[in-house]
């Protein structure tokens, strides 16, 4: 979905009476601060039909697309399992609960 019609299907919805819960994903591996300041900025610009939101962290994990089809994203070296980068940080991977 791009940024037009996600502007309009929050609107609408928004005007429609449905609240509108909305999860951003930040840390991406090819995130720019433009990019960021591109979130900040489409959340101040429809913080009328926004009703809550989340701020989450990336993080790979063995089933995502990144980690599969690395290419497709421009990752290189991507030599660790998923359970490497979450150790220590009890963090749930693959509806398990990584323990500290």
């Amino acid at each position: 979905i791009d940024i037009d019609s996600a502007s309009t299907i929050l609107k609408n919805s928004s005007e429609a009476g449905i609240w509108n819960c909305v999860n951003f994903i930040t840390g991406l591996p090819y995130e720019t601060d433009e990019d960021i300041d591109a979130t900040i900025q489409f959340i101040n610009n429809h913080k009328d039909c926004i009703d809550e939101y989340y701020i989450n962290a990336f993080t790979l994990r063995k089933t995502s697309s990144f980690f599969m089809f690395p290419e497709k994203f421009g990752l290189e070296n991507i030599k660790k399992s998923p359970e490497e980068y979450c150790k220590g940080f009890g963090r749930a991977l693959d509806n398990k609960i990584v323990k500290v």
